[in-house]
């Protein structure tokens, strides 16, 4: 018998309850309608509602609804009925104080019965399920925490102050009592007060060293925004009058940014760079790529010689160092192979996508930027950098709020079909990018796409090309005279097409969560529709952290996501010691929780010291 479809919206409300029979495209529809992201798969439609709003169907009946938690990916609560109200201009203002909320302290959520979590005295131990018990003559409902040697510990229900989740498995279980737990902090908290000390060193000499307070120049600012096309969104103000209030204090700046791809960084990072120069200072703007420092030195160059000021680049496809007396360059690693001291007037540094820089290079940047102030940007900053934001040790700025009138990028996270990438290349009106990460074959797959799609214009990119192959591939692509351009990882960081609005990733599951997120956002520039695939070979032959990081791309598909990525990913490979180049650090001995708390009390111990 087929089901009876009767209407479940009106103008501004989608009304769903479970046993409820939806012609499920229309549901799809009434979503994008409404504003919300979501993703499909299988008889599973995830929405992005603050968390996830999970509708799972049998044939086209809804079975469950439940919500999500992001952060842990873990039923939060079961539900019967819900509605989801058509989004408005202020919608992206819950998501900030979300994640502010987050920031501040993260509830316990209760894990499948197995996984590991942390009892602040006993330490890491595994949730065996809630039982009802008589303990001391009063009868009770208990967690179960079970540790080393099958000891197990009763947790009264609602006590959950004294738990903490634990991602991934643990290399051993902690023996009940405390001590085993306590010496285990002490050894951590060992080596991270060795490896803060230099820490504290720096933000000491920084704190007090601005050779010139800034003067911000409300009349000249507003000519130079008048270059910028669009209005800046209510995040963009904040984090400036942020970088503002730096720069006319007397410490040297130090700040991240965090803001999701597309959602106005570079604008950020020009007006401070703009508002250094008109104060006489110098400016570097460190990129990872060669085609996002071209990227950048194009936008910057047009914008900056309006006021008569020297614009330079500096990378693999100039071969002549840029003037000493430059007011801005634009560069890549190049520029860390200048002599020191080269420019005399250095006052900014801003550092694009940090994440992609490694640690030996960020030494040689330290040395470089002593007494200069630094921006650093990015969307999904490493989990150490972050960690220290969190702590207090970084000044943090984030934007949450996508431009006016962009739309969320749909994603589909399936099994790889050659049908479904024909599929997707042929149904895009604009361009397509195809990330293919096998430098070795990536020219018999260009071949084989060709054959199987004859009326499009297809060609490949890789870092392996002549610096002359790279920029004549990357000048037809801008040029719109390559309609799928099939590229390795080059893409991630630069390719900046307003025409590309298909994604397609194959073997994403060899990518890290942070780099799916960053290749997300190569596409859905403008107002059009755009959609990202994530493909993978079948799931039986992928190994458990494959797995994992399909499973965070299907869970963090939001726009303004890239903040929670980071989250994630700092519990996922750890915070990591605040200098050097271990990232996964120590928050697998003792967990998150643990970790944050021995950290916040150095840095606060080294703060009294320095008194």
């Amino acid at each position: 018998m087929n089901p009876i479809f009767k209407p479940f919206f009106d103008k501004d409300t989608i009304k769903i309850s479970v046993g409820q029979a939806i012609e499920r495209h229309e549901l799809i529809k009434k979503l994008t309608d409404f504003g919300y992201e979501y993703t499909v798969k299988g008889d599973v439609v995830d929405v992005e509602h603050y968390g996830i709003l999970r509708i799972m169907f049998a044939g086209e009946t809804i079975e469950a609804i439940k919500k999500i938690d992001k952060f842990y990916m873990r039923t939060r609560e079961t539900l019967q009925t819900f509605e989801i109200i058509k989004k408005t201009q202020d919608s992206a203002n819950q998501v900030s104080k979300e994640i502010a909320a987050f920031v501040k302290k993260t509830d316990f959520i209760l894990p499948p019965v197995g996984d590991c979590v942390v009892h602040s005295l006993h330490g890491i131990g595994r949730y065996a399920g809630i039982e009802k018990k008589q303990i001391g003559g009063k009868e009770n409902q208990y967690y179960i925490i079970q540790y080393d040697g099958n000891a197990l510990v009763f947790v009264p229900l609602g006590q959950h102050e004294h738990l903490s989740n634990y991602v991934g498995e643990p290399t051993r279980l902690h023996k009940i009592g405390g001590q085993d737990f306590a010496a285990a902090k002490q050894r951590v908290r060992r080596r991270l007060k060795e490896l803060s000390f230099k820490l504290s060193e720096v933000y000491k000499l920084r704190a007090n060293s601005r050779p010139k307070i800034y003067q911000i120049n409300p009349e000249i600012n507003l000519a130079f925004a008048k270059t910028f096309p669009y209005e800046l969104t209510a995040d963009q103000k904040k984090v400036l009058a942020e970088i503002y209030d730096d720069l006319q204090s007397n410490k040297i700046m130090d700040r991240l940014l965090c803001g999701d791809v597309g959602f106005g960084k570079t604008e950020v990072a020009l007006r401070t760079a703009f508002n250094a120069i008109i104060n006489d200072f110098q400016v570097l703007l460190l990129c990872p790529t060669t085609i996002l420092s071209v990227q950048h030195y194009n936008l910057a160059k047009e914008r900056f010689s309006k006021f008569g000021m020297k614009v330079q680049i500096c990378n693999r496809f100039n071969n002549q160092y840029p003037d000493n007396d430059a007011d801005l360059v634009i560069g890549t690693h190049k520029l860390l192979s200048l002599p020191e001291n080269y420019f005399k007037r250095l006052g900014l540094l801003i550092i694009d996508e940090e994440q992609r820089f490694g640690v030996e290079t960020k030494e040689k940047i330290k040395k470089t930027v002593k007494n200069a102030d630094v921006l650093t940007m990015s969307a999904t900053p490493i989990p150490r950098t972050l960690n220290l934001a969190l702590i207090g040790m970084r000044d943090i700025s984030v934007i949450t709020t996508p431009p006016k009138d962009k739309l969320p990028v749909i994603t589909i996270v399936e099994e790889f079909s050659w049908q479904l990438l024909i599929n997707a290349i042929e149904k895009e009106n604009g361009q397509s990018i195809i990330l293919y990460n096998n430098v070795q074959t990536i020219t018999s797959f260009t071949n084989q796409l060709k054959k199987q799609i004859l009326n499009k214009r297809i060609d490949f990119l890789h870092g392996q090309l002549s610096s002359t192959e790279i920029q004549l591939k990357i000048e037809k692509i801008y040029e719109c005279n390559t309609d799928v351009i099939v590229a390795s990882s080059i893409i991630e960081n630069g390719i900046d097409l307003n025409t590309a609005n298909t994604l397609f990733v194959i073997n994403a599951e060899r990518l890290g969560v942070a780099a799916m997120h960053q290749l997300r956002g190569r596409v859905g520039r403008k107002t059009a529709q755009a959609y990202a695939y994530f493909t993978y070979p079948k799931l039986e032959d992928l190994s458990e952290i494959s797995r994992e990081r399909i499973n965070a791309i299907k869970n963090f598909y939001t726009q303004g996501a890239g903040f929670n990525i980071a989250m994630r990913d700092l519990e996922l490979r750890g915070g990591g010691e605040v200098l050097g180049a271990n990232q996964s650090g120590h928050i697998d001995e003792i967990g998150m929780e643990a970790f944050t708390q021995i950290l916040s009390e150095i840095a606060e111990e080294n703060k009294l010291s320095n008194k």
